[in-house]
Parts: C-alpha cells; sequence; structure tokens
C-alpha cells in the first residue's frame, strides 16, 4: 500500500527553504557557543591556575609581586570574563530571532520541532546554566583576592565584582525577543484572480482580542494613497496564544505593478501602522501565459 503525499505549493516551498536555513543558522551559531565556551572556559581556568602563583610568598631572592600588581592581573581576569560573556550574548540574539523566524514559518508548514524545542528549554531554564558559570567565576575571583590582597584593594576588587555582576543582570541578561506578532506574506509575484494570503502571528502567550477597526491591512501604490483594498474591519478578531489568523484576497483583474502592504494594529487606544519590507508584484494573466511560451 503507497501513501500519496500532496505536494507542496510553491509559498509552502518558498517557506520550507527560509525554515531550513533559519535552522541552519541556529546550528551554526550553537557550534560558535559551544567552542566559545569551550575555550574561553578553559582559558580562564588557566588564568585562576596562574593567579594563584599571585599568593604573598616570595620565592628565594624573588620578592612577592606587590598589592597593586596582584589586583591588576585579577581586574584583568574580570575584564576577560565580560568579554565572553558579551560574545555570548551577541550569539544568542542571533540563535534567537532565527528560532523565532523559525517558529513562524513552523505553523504554515505544521512543523513543531523548534516549538518543542523552545518550550523544554523554557521548561529546563537551561539559560541559568551558562549563567551561573560566569557567577561562578567571579566568586573565584574574589575568594583568590580574599587570600593575596590587603583590606583596601579587596573592597575595590569587590566593588569591580558587584559592577560586573550588575551589568550582567541588566545589559547581558539572556536575550528576550519582545515582539508581540508578526505579519507574513504567502508569496511576492502575483497575477490576476490569484489569491493573496496575508497571516497574522500571535508570538506571545496570551490570547489577543481585537475590537473592530483594532486590526487590519492595506494594499496601496507604492506612490501611496488611495489603497487598492481594505480588509474587513467591522467585526472582532480573537488570536489565541502562539497562534494565527489568516486573511485572502483575490486579486482584480485590472490590477498590475507594485504595491506595498500597510499593516494596522490598535492596542489601547494607540494606532500602530508599518510598511511591511517585501513588496508584492501583479501582472496580468494574459502577460505569464504569454512569457511562458516557449
Amino acid at each position: 500500500m503507497f501513501l500519496l503525499l500532496p505536494s507542496l505549493s510553491s509559498e509552502d516551498q518558498l517557506h520550507l527553504e527560509e525554515w531550513k536555513e533559519a535552522r541552519n543558522v541556529l546550528s551554526k551559531f550553537d557550534d560558535r557557543l559551544n567552542d566559545l565556551r569551550k575555550y574561553g572556559f578553559s582559558l580562564i581556568t588557566v588564568l585562576f591556575t596562574a593567579d594563584s602563583i599571585l599568593i604573598p610568598i616570595s620565592i628565594g631572592s624573588t620578592p612577592a609581586l606587590p598589592p597593586l600588581a596582584k589586583l591588576a592581573v585579577l581586574g584583568a581576569t574580570l575584564l576577560l570574563i565580560v568579554a565572553l560573556r558579551s560574545l555570548e550574548t551577541f550569539y544568542t540574539l542571533f540563535q534567537r530571532v532565527a528560532a523565532l523566524r523559525a517558529r513562524v514559518i513552523e505553523r504554515s508548514l505544521n512543523i513543531e520541532l523548534t516549538d518543542w524545542i523552545t518550550d523544554e528549554f523554557a521548561f529546563q531554564k537551561a539559560w541559568r546554566y551558562a549563567s551561573w558559570l560566569y557567577y561562578f567565576f567571579e566568586g573565584g575571583i574574589l575568594i583568590l583576592g580574599l587570600a593575596i590582597l590587603p583590606l583596601p584593594l579587596l573592597i575595590l576588587l569587590v566593588i569591580a565584582a558587584l559592577g560586573e555582576g550588575l551589568y550582567f543582570m541588566k545589559r547581558l541578561k539572556p536575550v528576550l525577543i519582545t515582539a508581540k506578532w508578526d505579519w507574513t506574506l504567502g508569496k511576492l509575484h502575483y497575477t490576476q484572480g490569484e489569491k493573496l494570503r496575508v497571516t497574522f502571528e500571535n508570538l506571545t502567550t496570551e490570547q489577543v482580542v481585537f475590537g473592530p477597526n483594532e486590526l487590519w491591512w492595506e494594499v496601496q501604490p507604492i506612490a501611496g494613497p488611495p489603497s487598492l483594498y481594505k480588509s474587513p474591519t467591522d467585526q472582532s478578531i480573537v488570536v489565541g496564544d502562539n497562534n494565527n489568523y489568516v486573511w485572502e484576497w483575490i486579486i482584480p483583474k485590472g490590477t498590475n505593478g507594485v504595491f506595498q502592504i500597510i499593516v494596522n494594529t490598535k492596542v489601547r487606544g494607540l494606532l500602530e501602522s508599518t510598511h511591511l519590507r517585501r513588496k508584492i508584484f501583479i501582472v496580468p494573466e494574459l502577460y505569464v501565459s504569454e512569457s511562458s511560451r516557449p
């Protein structure tokens, strides 16, 4: 017995290719993060071993290093930790953006890979494990400073370590994508009579309710108004958490040229109007038929 699977439409083929690229970006930056932590943490461990030589003793005729030199070495180690954490945050940003885009595409393709990974990652709060390591390194520097620094310089080191910890929590905390929703076009090239599909994606974990005249989109010429089409606004629209709402509009005959899509959302009485980055290109059906002849 053979099961015939339906072939993907041209729109779904494009989305599938974009999804593969998003997953490829995730894989690349995951490898970079692993290498960064592997070599970076190894370097910090080596520095800790070297810092242990700073214990205030004299070896033969060689006197112990002065306190300021010890503080400088420990401070340099703190700076290295900041640099590693900054680079990790930079890589994580790319990962989270790619994961968000992959999740949006998966909903149109009925794929749930990234959703499952994201949900499990959030449930286990896995991002905390890497963050704790940086705090442990800071704690190790403070313990070492307690053994080799006089009280005034130790106080300076503690202040620097606390400042670094606050910097981690405020500026270098795990990057959270704050986008509430996303708009997606089915494709960019159309002929007269085809359906233009516009999708509104709710990226939050809460249901979103829009009243009449609070959520709509328009098709406008590049030169600006008047609009060629405006989606209906006379009814309320309810979009569930991590769900979407889809409009379809049949492009009328006599329409051709390049058009822009303007999306509008009204939240708490404030209207947000945005031009989508991508434009759509509409040509007459006759033009397509003639251009496809051998």
